[in-house]
This record gives C-alpha cells, structure tokens and sequence, in this order.
C-alpha cells in the first residue's frame, strides 16, 4: 500500500513539474496567446454604474484585439463626434459586444463605419452619423444601462441593438423582483447542466494557464470539425430563451423599458440578429429562438433584421477569424453592413432627423 501510495505522489509531482514545464514554454514562446487575455494592452476600465460594469477607455489609438482600435473622448470606438447632433444629420446609435465592437478587424472594417459611409453615399437628402456603443462581452442588461447612461445624451434617431444568441448569458438576477425569482428557483437549479459547467471550468483556465489555453485551443478544433460542440451549446443557449427563463423574462421586460425610452426620447428602435460564422449550418440552428425574440420585439414597436440569410451562401472559411474563433472577418463585416444599409434605407422615409 506504501509503495503504491509513493508511486502515485511521485507521478503527480512529475506531472506538475511538467506542466509548469510546458507553461514556461508556452508563455516564453506565446503560441497560445489570444487577445482578450492580453494584459499588456488595456483598453478597458471598470464602470461606475454596476449594470454596466467596464468600459472602454476615452482616447486610446492602437493595436488592441486583433485589429487597429481607436477610442475617442467619449468612450466609444469612432471617430471624433460632438455631443450636440447638427441640423439635418440622423443618428444612428449601435449597442451590441464583440461582433459588433469588431473584434479582430481594423477600424475601418467594422459593421457600424461601413454602414454610415454607405448611408452617406447613397443618400443625397440625409446625413448619418453611425455611433458604435458596443463592447465586446456586453449582455442585453448591459446594453440597456449603456443606452440610457450615454447613448441617450446624443439625441439619437435610430437605436440598433446587434443581437447575438448569448446575450442573455451573464444577466444579474437580481434585476427581477422577489415574486419572478421565487417563481423560477426550480428553473434555475434544473437549468446547471454539464455545458454550463464546462463553460465555466474553460474560461477560469482560459484566464489563467497559457498551457491550459492551448490544450482547450485544440479540443475545440477538434470538436467543431467533427461537429460534436454543438449540441451541448444549442442545449445551454436555448434554455435562456424558455418561456420561465428568469433571462428571457428579463428580455421581455427590457424591451418594454426600451419601448417606453423611444416614445420619450423620439427614437425608433431595432433589433437585428447578428449570427456568430460558426452558426451558418444549412439550417439556422437559433431561427426559431430570434423567432421568438422578433415576435417579443415587434410587439414592443421594434424593427427587426435577421441578417443569417445573407451569410448563408458564403464560404464560411472565409467570414470568420479561424476555425475556433466566430467573430467574423473583414469580409463578414462588409457582407452585414450591404444588408443593414439596404434596409435602413428602404425604410429612410421613416428615420427622420429629430431637432
């Protein structure tokens, strides 16, 4: 029994010797190095409103995600833009996270300056201002506090909320009253399945351990060529939007909020579905869950695009960052900002600049 006992202290002394190895080399070497873990490029900053939580850093220029970043002096990634909107301009105000933040692309890539330069070229009548509040990580609680803490202050016309089947992940529950959290405490525990917790388990070692990082890099490769991740993560994502789901109820309520703002605030409010490049399946795995979101929206008097249908015939080698990361390239910027543009400007007799 001594001996046995010796030999397995001496193995698990070899495999964390090894292991601390490997994380000097994998540090040393940066093959596992991944943006969003990048403490030398800062590029955020902790909120003072608790519902939005971080925040992106007023003024800074640089290489940060992947791509060409600038901040400008009110915290949003564009260009110089005054707080007072001039005579004749309609603006356009953008909440979203990464997708639409554009991570991994150049600042004159992204979605939301593609879409005011063609909105600029194609009109003769309108000027437009297209303001991008969105940050990477951002669920739809954040977006809210964000639209009513900053966006409102610019008097925008149009508010675009990019949507992306994961933000309902992360919702503070502490938002719902007493009576909607006693209601679905058999939800929430029903709902901690093994996706769930692996998800957790990936991104504590995903933060930590470089060696950790580029074991989980490999897995998930692996898995999306075989196609075996997607069940598990269409299981955890759909149950956020189940008719009890204290996330799903939080939407719900959200939208009334927002509806309730633009008649306040004299501005039309939308809702486009922005799919991740792994999602593009000949079959929209979530069409029927933004189904269910687009019903909700539009009878809270938001205009809904669901923009999957455009990517569906591309090369999806070619739309997405790599095989393990679906925020989309360059070219699925381009592709998203042809479709939004179209239906903005079908609907340009409605957008009209308020004083």
């Amino acid at each position: 029994m001594k001996k046995h006992l010796t030999n397995i202290t001496l193995l698990f002394v070899s495999c964390v010797i090894v292991f601390v190895i490997a994380e000097i080399v994998i540090r040393f070497t940066n093959i596992a190095y991944e943006p969003q873990y990048d403490n030398r490029v800062k590029i955020t900053r902790k909120s003072s409103n608790p519902l939005i939580k971080y925040e992106l850093i007023p003024n800074f220029s640089g290489m940060a995600l992947g791509g060409h970043v600038k901040i400008n002096s009110f915290g949003f990634r564009r260009s110089k833009v005054s707080l007072r909107k001039a005579a004749g301009v309609t603006r356009i105000a953008v909440l979203g996270d990464s997708w639409a933040f554009g991570w991994g692309v150049n600042q004159d890539q992204v979605v939301t300056y593609l879409v005011e330069k063609q909105l600029n070229q194609s009109s003769e009548k309108k000027q437009f201002e297209v303001m991008n509040f969105s940050l990477f990580g951002y669920n739809f609680q954040q977006q809210e506090a964000v639209l009513r803490e900053k966006v409102l202050a610019f008097k925008p016309d149009v508010v675009i909320f990019a949507f992306n089947i994961n933000d309902l992940e992360g919702i503070d529950l502490l938002s719902l009253n007493d009576s909607q959290v006693k209601e679905m405490n058999g939800y929430k525990i029903s709902k901690r399945n093994f996706y769930n917790v692996m998800r957790n388990i990936e991104k504590i070692g995903n933060e930590y351990s470089h060696t950790f990082r580029l074991i989980d890099t490999a897995l998930r490769g692996l898995a999306i060529l075989m196609h075996i991740d997607k069940p598990g993560k269409e299981f955890y994502f759909k149950k956020f939007y189940e008719n009890n789901a204290p996330e799903f109820m939080f939407l719900s309520d959200a939208l009334q909020r927002i509806n309730r703002l633009s008649k306040e605030n004299n501005f039309d409010a939308y809702i486009f579905y922005f799919p991740w490049m792994q999602e593009l399946t000949q079959e929209n795995p979530y069409k029927e869950t933004f189904e269910k979101v687009s019903n909700v929206a539009k009878k809270n008097g938001f205009s809904t695009l669901n923009l999957f249908p455009f990517f569906k015939d591309q090369d999806v080698r070619k739309l997405r960052i790599s095989n393990i990361d679906g925020h989309p390239t360059a070219l699925g910027h381009r592709i998203a900002a042809d479709a939004i543009a179209s239906f903005l400007l079908s609907n340009i007799d409605v957008m009209t600049a308020s004083p």
